[in-house]
């Protein structure tokens, strides 16, 4: 099993589109590799931000963040984290319904 789908399987979309599940992953990814380059001005390999994000100390609720946080700016946006945080439930059902995750983000005006 490929480490995108290792993630996908520790955040329950099993269920989700592929390609919708696919996508957020890479997202994730990209932010936790544009963050870590802001904050620290240090590059990590996929591979190794993937096994980061598969290791015990990121919860689910990291990697949900992830999606979101794509700069130093928005790490510490705590009142959009929050955000973000309340409509998860929401956002993941249109996910799960084939809605890629930047259409559902907008539906919520998030």
């Amino acid at each position: 099993m490929t480490k995108m789908m290792q993630i996908v399987n520790k955040l329950g979309w099993n269920d989700m589109p592929a390609d919708v599940a696919l996508d957020a992953v890479q997202r994730m990814i990209n932010n936790r590799h544009n963050v870590i380059a802001d904050c620290c001005d240090v590059s990590y390999c996929t591979d190794t931000i993937m096994e980061d994000m598969l290791s015990n100390q990121i919860t689910t609720e990291n990697l949900w963040l992830d999606l979101f946080v794509d700069s130093y700016e928005e790490l510490c946006n705590k009142t959009m984290q929050d955000y973000a945080m309340a409509l998860r439930d929401e956002i993941t059902s249109l996910m799960m319904s084939g809605i890629p995750f930047s259409d559902a983000r907008k539906e919520w005006d998030i």
